[in-house]
């Protein structure tokens, strides 16, 4: 994909850098032009960790 000039991602790293540490190990996976994943990645960097509540 990358030798294409796409760009391939789990969101957080290249997804190349990931290494299994098990087998049938699961990633996210987010392909396509460079625009494109960057788009997606400023998306997830975006949401929030961990879902906030608010008490009334």
């Amino acid at each position: 994909m990358e030798q294409a000039g796409g760009k391939a991602s789990t969101g957080t790293q290249p997804l190349l850098d990931v290494v299994p540490d098990h087998l049938h190990m699961r990633t996210p996976l987010i392909i396509g032009s460079p625009e494109n994943v960057a788009l997606v990645e400023s998306f997830i960097q975006q949401t929030p960790a961990t879902p906030t509540v608010t008490q009334v």
